[in-house]
This record gives C-alpha cells, structure tokens and sequence, in this order.
C-alpha cells in the first residue's frame, strides 16, 4: 500500500496528458497478499479472507464478470490459464480507504500469475496492466498512481505525460528517512462516503469544463510534490510538514465531496496538538489520514486523534515493492 503525499490527482486522464503530472508518495509495511496453487484439473476456486463463499468454475471460460470476485476474474480472464487453479487473495486494509489497496491487489494477483506461468513481466509492465485491468476494463475512475508505486515499492517521484510514466526513486538520507517516519501519525478516519468514486467524476469533470479552480488547484499540487521532493533530498522536514498542509488546502478545492465537518475536526485538533501539516491519503470524504509532526509531539497528536474517534495505525516504510516466491 502506498501513502500519497503531494501531487495526486495530477495523474487522473485527462490532466497528465495536457499538463503533465507529478506524485510524490512512499510504500509502506501494509499488504495485499495472494496465493495461487495449481491444480492438476482446469478447475478454478476463488476465495478471500472475510467472505463467507468461494467461487469454483469448471474452467476458466466460465468466468464471467458479475459483481463477485471481479477483480480477481478479470486477472484470470487476461492470463487465461490451461490448467486449473486454486486462487486466495486478502488485503491488510480495507477497499476504498485510500491506501491503493485496489491497485495493490491487482499487482499482487498479476504477479502471482506471472510467477506461477512463467511471463516474466517487469515490474513497470505489471503497473501497466494493472491500471488496465482496473482502470479500462472495469472502468474505475482513477489515476496511475498507485499500480507503480505498488509494483516498485520505496519512496517514488512519480512524473506523468502523454508518454507514459517515469518512476524516480528518492535516494534520502538514513537520519531524515528515520526522522520522517518517526514523526508522521497515520490514522483510520471512517469508512469512505458512498460518493467516493464520484469524488474523481467531479474533479475529472471540472477540469474538462475549464474550471480554474480545479485547474489552478491540479497546478499548485503538482508544484507541491516537485517543492516537497526537494525537501525530502535535503533533509528539510519542518517545510514538508508545512508543505503537507498546503498541499491539503489546495486538495479541497478538486471537489465538494473531499472533506467532512468529522474530517475538518480531526484535522484542527491535530494542527492544534502539533501536527504541522497533513491530508486524507485518498480520493477523499473518509478512510485514512497522515499527518508529519513537530518532533516528539507525535503521540499527543496520536492520543487526541483517538479520543475524537480515529484510530491510529502503526507503519514502517516498504521498499522491496511486488515480491513474488514460490514454495515447494
């Protein structure tokens, strides 16, 4: 899974490909796992933690997309195996909560299926596929963000045009990457608002129309993160942190569906205790929350995050990106 921490939605069609866009966000120890076991028939079982029934198919041409399993179908559907498979996938949070737990599914499934056949895709082709798979073939409004940074893993300035992507990654410091890592708070809001995907829409929507609002405010966020990079290479935290809430203000203006009077609270009351900067880590209107603090204020920000009703997470930053193994 991946924090986003400058920069998103500059990389949702159609703004990349008539401004470019750039990203700026780190991977961290949050997971989409998947197993896949081949049998020795051509039937398929598809199973997840936390449902209550799998889908068997007697082969692979049976699989249909019908609102059951349709992430991991479409996967199927594109390798399209002769032999038959036994397929288990879970996430360590859940979908729609702005971690790219979506994307990392797809990355994880893909990789499996790679491994198991023997593709041998690179971790850039895998991205691909995956916004594919997601974002053409099932027709989920998003940008390209976090297939890559799922894929490769670390802390990525990720730069989008007409082209295609490029994935830069940040070669900081040992002391600013520990001091970055002690002083951020991640948190669990609430589950995201049902209009999470018309968040997009909207903000897809206004820059088509010309909005200067949301046009201007695509602009500020994408000077954000080449602003915010620099900081990070050289080690300037306190500007990060200020440059974390700036990037907020200007979020807030893609769409009216963004924030909620709950998540305005949290944030005040974070800013209040020590919290220089922060922002929703997805589309918006719910799920997580990062803020970069002061230095040793960190747990106060932490302790009244929790009274007011959000849960604080633990995490460490990833850097091996898809990782793919097979067991005897």
């Amino acid at each position: 899974m991946r924090i986003s921490f400058a920069g998103g939605g500059t990389d949702v069609s159609p703004y990349p490909q008539e401004r470019s866009g750039c990203v700026l966000s780190a991977t961290i120890s949050k997971y989409s796992f998947t197993s896949l076991k081949l049998l020795d028939s051509r039937m398929v079982k598809i199973s997840s933690h936390g449902t209550q029934r799998a889908v068997v198919l007697s082969c692979v041409e049976e699989a249909v997309l019908d609102g059951e399993f349709d992430l991991a179908k479409t996967v199927l559907m594109e390798f399209s195996p002769q032999r038959g498979i036994d397929l288990f996938f879970r996430n360590d949070v859940p979908p729609r909560s702005g971690l790219g737990s979506s994307a990392a599914g797809f990355v994880s499934l893909i990789g499996a299926f790679d491994a198991a056949f023997g593709h041998r895709l690179t971790k850039h082709e895998i991205a691909e596929l995956a916004f594919k798979i997601e974002r053409e073939r099932l027709k989920v409004r998003g940008g390209k963000q976090d297939q890559f940074a799922s894929a490769y893993g670390g802390i990525n300035f990720m730069e989008f045009n007409a082209n295609g992507v490029e994935v830069k990654s940040l070669c900081i410091g040992r002391g600013t990457l520990n001091e970055l890592e002690k002083n951020l708070v991640l948190v669990f809001t609430k589950e995201r608002e049902k209009h999470g995907t018309d968040i997009i829409e909207d903000q897809t929507d206004s820059f088509r129309s010309g909005s200067s609002t949301v046009g201007g405010a695509l602009d500020a966020a994408k000077q954000t993160a080449i602003e915010m990079k620099g900081c990070l290479l050289k080690g300037d935290l306190e500007r990060f942190g200020q440059l974390l809430h700036k990037g907020w203000e200007e979020k807030k203006k893609y769409s009216t569906h963004i924030t909620t009077p709950f998540i305005d609270g949290l944030y005040d009351a974070a800013r209040k205790e020590g919290a220089i900067g922060g922002k929703i880590t997805g589309a918006g209107g719910g799920g997580y929350m990062i803020f970069y603090c002061e230095p040793d204020r960190e747990i106060a920000v932490r302790e009244r995050l929790t009274q007011l009703g959000a849960i604080p997470v633990p995490f460490s930053f990833e850097f091996n990106g898809l990782e793919s193994w097979k067991v005897e």
